[in-house]
């Protein structure tokens, strides 16, 4: 566990110092540190205290630069703070080297006008929370309220686990970091929790205990899991509690009900794993074409490749010129069209719930079955189409068509699907998820060479998990701002 609260200025005796920001874009050229700053570019002078970065000419293009001086401080004849610049140090180049400067350069503007930190907002010497200063070129210049910003500052509690680790939440909130104070927690998944009371047996897909997190949630405004619990217990802990945030599309480790009753918003982040679940559909495509589990069993039972003729035992199909049937066409089944369109496969689609623009859209599932070569599930599961996939729909797809599940194992009756396998019907499977079995060893079905299996890890990606933390990040800068939320799960709950 760890906290970090709202930075504070830095200590009057290190030099410090802006001159200014103009917002206009920097001409294609190479600019000399020692040329003075162009008033049409976007130039900014920020504090450096070390004698390290030595100066150097640098082509920057059409793109912002950020040039670091060595400042002294001074008080001007009117009594404001103004900087005298020593030779250009260096010069940084690029958006994100920029947001990274200006974090800096913020605080730095802040001490310039005597502004120190106070639970996040910018305040003045004289408790004001509007400072200003001088208006020429080599003094600070500025009038605002911090505030307005990034919101007053609040107490945030974000909350990991084994499989997003508050690492990804700390990388996700820098911003807020400026302007909030955060603890940062892992829960321990070995401490022995057994749900008992209503609240907690709602709760599905959890990790940790509600008892943990209620011992850190004194005076929580914000809290943020990914699969923490939360429950009645949890949300009672704090009465300051104003935002509930959940890192994942639904949140089953949450308390909807009790989360409405106390009239919090909840906010969840829907497709943040949208992008690697399309990536893997196509991996397994590939793999079913072209037969590769087949031949990864080849040379897994020892055999060895002699000559170039051995290809001929696996010989598989491109994804061109085939047909790909897609039931459910939400955040991962349109990413899915994006990425197979260029593959050459013609994409089909049964949705009833929504219109779909681009690739033909077919009234019944009957009729995709038919049509596919590929058949590849995104549907959302509902106790209405638990086993969709059954003896008969398997029976409706054409002899040889491949089966393709990254959604949810209810989708599919694994037993029918292991006849249509046995019997050579179908083609083959690919599937990131199946029911759990109190049996142990290898699954059943992975006794078919045609068949690929994965443990669950279509969203098991970096980039997803940063994503979800910062979808988080951005609806808690909302609120703090007083602007509405984006993804909120109870919202007429929320609104009453």
């Amino acid at each position: 566990m760890r906290t970090r609260t709202a930075r504070g200025c830095s200590s009057p005796a290190l030099v410090t110092g802006v001159a200014y920001m103009i917002k206009s874009t920097l001409r294609q050229s190479c600019r000399r540190r020692d040329q003075d700053p162009d008033p049409r570019s976007n130039v900014v002078d920020v504090p450096h205290t070390s004698e390290r970065g030595a100066p150097r000419e640098i082509c920057v293009g059409r793109i912002e630069v950020v040039r670091v001086r060595r400042v002294d401080r001074r008080v001007d004849g009117a009594g404001c703070d103004a900087v005298d610049p020593d030779p250009v140090l260096g010069e940084l180049i690029g958006p994100r080297a920029r947001q990274i400067l200006e974090r800096g350069l913020r605080r730095a503007v802040e001490h310039a006008a005597g502004v120190e930190r106070h639970r996040g907002c910018a305040v003045d010497r004289q408790g004001s929370l509007r400072h200003s200063c001088c208006t020429d070129r080599t003094t600070l210049c500025s009038q605002h309220d911090p505030c307005q910003e990034l919101g007053a500052g609040m107490k945030i509690l974000a909350v990991g686990d084994s499989y997003m680790p508050s690492r990804y939440f700390a990388a996700a909130f820098a911003e807020l970091e400026r302007a909030h104070e955060i603890e940062y927690l892992d829960v321990d998944d070995s401490r022995p929790f057994e749900p008992s009371t209503a609240s907690e047996l709602k709760l599905r897909e959890y990790q940790g205990s509600p008892a943990e997190l209620a011992a850190h949630m004194g005076a929580v405004e914000a809290l943020a899991v990914q699969g923490a619990p939360v429950t009645d217990t949890v949300l009672d802990a704090s009465s300051a509690l104003r935002l509930v945030c959940c890192a994942r599309g639904g949140p089953v480790n949450v308390d909807v009900d009790a989360v409405s009753a106390r009239g919090l918003p909840l906010v969840n982040t829907p497709g943040k794993n949208a992008e690697a679940v399309a990536d893997l559909t196509m991996a397994f495509l590939v793999m079913l074409a072209r037969g590769l589990p087949k031949g990864q069993r080849f040379l897994e039972e020892g055999h060895q490749l002699r000559d170039n003729w051995e290809g001929a035992k696996f010989m598989g199909s491109d994804l061109r010129r085939h047909v790909l049937g897609l039931v459910g066409y939400g955040q991962i089944g349109s990413r899915v069209v994006r990425r197979a369109l260029p593959f050459g496969l013609t994409v089909l689609v049964y949705d009833p719930f929504v219109e779909v623009n681009g690739v033909e859209q077919v009234s019944s599932l009957e009729e995709l079955l038919g049509r596919a070569d590929f058949v590849s599930l995104h549907a959302r599961a509902t106790p209405e189409n638990e086993n969709m996939i059954d003896a008969a729909a398997l029976a409706a797809m054409k002899p040889g068509a491949f089966l393709v599940n990254t959604a949810r194992e209810t989708l599919v009756d694994e037993d029918a699907l292991d006849a249509a396998l046995e019997s050579g019907r179908l083609g083959g499977a690919a599937l990131d998820v199946v029911r759990t079995t109190e049996q142990s060893g290898r699954h059943r079905l992975l006794r078919h060479e045609n068949v690929v299996m994965t443990p669950h890890l279509g969203g098991a990606t970096h980039e997803t998990l940063l994503q979800g933390a910062e979808m988080i990040a951005e609806e808690i800068l909302r609120f703090a701002a007083g602007e509405p939320l984006v993804n909120v799960v109870n919202r007429a709950a929320a609104a009453a």
